[in-house]
């Protein structure tokens, strides 16, 4: 026995019992080890220092052994090692315990990852998210086909033709994305996108070619606001190009506005606008 005193109190204390663990495991026994004494100087109830000495020295941590599962660590600050042991049956039904509760939530979780995931990737792979994604990359193409004056055979400008290059190779033309573009509200995009492309290719070459001219497609929709003669306003005199040196031309005429399209008409020279086939 240990006598400790303070003033009037004395205790008496087990030396093998210097620690206490509070567990709900019956099975459960510890041990407290005195590493340059070679001694427990701590012990559980049902624990035996005959039992644990052997295993206190083994290479492995955690060992099995009749029944039981042993698992020891040791102090990097103090010269104590602790070792622990508890019923392996009792592992075994904990844990089909918990399995019986966790694999009902984890499907269930899994599930709702799989169709989160399956959202996802039907959205990414949307017709609308592709376009959004070609726009962003800039993976729109602009061709430019010339313009011949049948009289002089000599070319006086250009055609400006959107095309999209699929994943697969294949190129679209308009008539297959720009109704989705319509659709889901990215015409505008669509526009700035073909205008900036057409100013940056054909832009310093126009300023220095006051004979030739470009031509350029557009929706039907885009000729509804004024937003237009701003955009193209702003081209020409960053890049100093005449404002009859642009043209446009519509294909979807049986479409045009008249009504809206007047502040666009008055807005540009004569000759602006083209209706195509």
């Amino acid at each position: 026995m240990t006598y400790m005193q303070r003033g009037n109190y004395v205790a008496v204390i087990n030396p093998l019992f210097w620690s206490e663990v509070m567990s709900d495991d019956p099975t459960l026994q510890w041990g407290v080890y005195d590493t340059v004494m070679k001694t427990f100087f701590s012990l559980s109830k049902e624990a035996s220092a005959a039992t644990f000495s052997p295993l206190i020295h083994l290479k492995d941590l955690t060992v099995q052994r009749n029944g039981y599962l042993y698992a020891t660590i040791y102090s990097t600050k103090r010269p104590i090692a602790a070792i622990v042991a508890t019923s392996y049956q009792r592992l075994i039904t904990h844990f089909y315990n918990h399995l019986i509760f966790a694999l009902p939530a984890g499907i269930l979780g899994s599930l709702v990852l799989l169709l989160l995931w399956l959202r996802i990737r039907q959205n990414y792979l949307s017709p609308k998210r592709k376009l959004q994604r070609a726009l962003e990359k800039h993976q729109l193409c602009l061709y430019y086909q010339p313009i011949i004056d049948i009289k002089t055979e000599k070319c006086i400008g250009a055609e400006a033709l959107l095309r999209w290059p699929g994943e697969q190779g294949q190129i679209m033309n308009p008539a297959e994305f720009i109704p989705l573009a319509e659709k889901e509200g990215m015409i505008e995009q669509i526009t700035d996108y073909v205008i900036d492309n057409v100013f940056r290719d054909l832009g310093a070459y126009l300023a220095t070619h006051a004979d030739r001219y470009v031509s350029i497609n557009l929706s039907a929709s885009d000729f509804h606001t004024s937003r237009l003669i701003a955009r193209i306003n702003q081209k020409t005199e960053q890049y100093a190009v005449r404002p009859q040196q642009i043209k446009f031309e519509v294909t979807e005429h049986a479409f045009l506005d008249v009504e809206k399209m007047t502040p666009i008409n008055s807005g540009f020279p004569p000759g602006w606008l083209r209706s195509g086939n």
